[in-house]
């Protein structure tokens, strides 16, 4: 465990969009939430202004492969924390062909219903600051 030279202290306080400091639990919660919301959602990026069905595809795609799936297993980092499930990549390399086929029959399910699991919405964030700039700043993270 590597000993820190300051104490850890969560900051109480986050910028708001424009730079004023927000202080409730609730605002704050809503800052992280709309600064994530459009990370994951730039303007303009695949904006046509059509509705998009992926229960309608324009033609046939291919089944999953194993061999995608055993790449992505195999090139997936070994040593990071495990997601709601529990599972970490470890686990998954454990059970070596059970676990292989089951997510080639899970990954080839939620392509063919055309839709993501509820369960694949979920994540696990934890902001860690970078030790530079100010610790309110959201782009310091």
């Amino acid at each position: 465990m590597r000993v820190r030279d300051n104490p850890f202290d969560p900051t109480s306080v986050v910028n708001g969009p424009k730079g004023q400091p927000l202080y409730e639990d609730d605002l704050i919660r809503g800052r992280w939430e709309e600064y994530f919301y459009d990370l994951q959602n730039p303007a303009g990026i695949l904006d046509t202004g059509e509705g998009f069905d992926p229960s309608q595809p324009d033609h046939q795609e291919p089944n999953i492969l194993e061999s995608e799936v055993r790449w992505a297993v195999k090139d997936s980092p070994k040593d990071k924390a495990a997601g709601d499930d529990g599972i970490t990549t470890r686990a998954v390399l454990a059970c070596r062909e059970i676990c292989i086929q089951w997510l080639i029959s899970m990954f080839q399910r939620a392509w063919e219903e055309r839709k993501v699991p509820d369960d694949w919405h979920g994540a696990i964030v934890v902001p860690i600051w970078k030790c530079k700039g100010e610790q309110e700043g959201l782009l310091n993270l």
